[in-house]
């Protein structure tokens, strides 16, 4: 496969990589295969149906946090996934990956092994619920005896699923939120700088494979609502468009 588009997790963030596809698209870029984790899977999943950006964008209502949360007791999270999966299922309920217009694989971490896992056949609602399992606020998924949660704990940006694969050229988008004002040094903003420090350090890990790494600065925006949607999606474009001439230099 030639070309592959690596999409990284952020919660509603992801709405950005809707801008990034929309400037590839329009360059006459259409990736052979794309790879997501969470935020990414959710996107990517839909893009590999054969929904259009457009499309997706107007169905990003569904899936505000606050719309999915399902509080399940007893619990190992705050709620069940079942809100998440009822939102799906109208889109892409009954779909499994051989269904799909683009290879598509989503990403996942083992609770038990700490490892990244890979999925790529069988039911697409399911893997990208198990994608998007955020530890804390979901229960974590059971697949026979093992437990899931988010593929972003150990994969933020999967850009060396890709190449192992054996993609010749990967594009990455990761949706970067740390602010470069550190602001007033309160313990809560403090230790909010330093969980940011980390998830930087690990996508800058993970992306360094990538052929051409599109960052989006995300910082100002929210992961759990859709409120500023039209401007993250406008700055997913203008980030991509910046970068417009290495990206036709690359895929050309």
């Amino acid at each position: 496969m030639k070309y592959g588009l690596a999409l990284g997790g952020g919660g509603m963030k992801g709405i950005a990589h809707l801008g990034v596809i929309k400037v590839l698209e329009e360059a006459g870029f259409k990736p052979d295969i794309i790879a997501g984790t969470s935020a990414g899977a959710l996107v990517g999943a839909l893009y590999a149906k054969g929904f259009s950006v457009d499309e997706i964008f107007n169905f990003k209502d569904r899936f505000s946090l606050i719309k999915l949360l399902r509080l399940d007791i007893p619990f190992d999270g705050f709620s069940s996934l079942d809100g998440l999966r009822h939102a799906l299922k109208p889109l892409i309920g009954g779909i499994e990956f051989k269904d799909l217009d683009t290879k598509l694989l989503t990403i996942a971490t083992n609770l038990g092994t700490g490892r990244e896992e890979v999925f790529d056949k069988g039911d697409l609602v399911e893997a990208v619920v198990t994608s998007l399992c955020v530890p804390g606020v979901f229960n974590p998924v059971k697949k026979g005896d093992e437990y899931y949660v988010d593929g972003a704990v150990v994969s933020p940006v999967p850009v060396n699923i890709l190449k192992e694969r054996g993609v010749k050229k990967v594009v990455s988008v990761s949706l970067r939120s740390m602010n470069p004002e550190i602001g007033k040094l309160t313990l809560t903003n403090i230790i909010r700088r330093v969980m940011s420090i980390s998830a930087e350090e690990l996508m800058d890990l993970h992306e360094k494979n990538a052929d051409l790494p599109i960052r989006v600065p995300t910082h100002e925006f929210s992961t759990v609502t859709a409120r500023r949607a039209r401007k993250l999606f406008d700055l997913g474009v203008k980030t991509a468009k910046k970068q417009l001439p290495e990206i036709k230099k690359l895929l050309k």
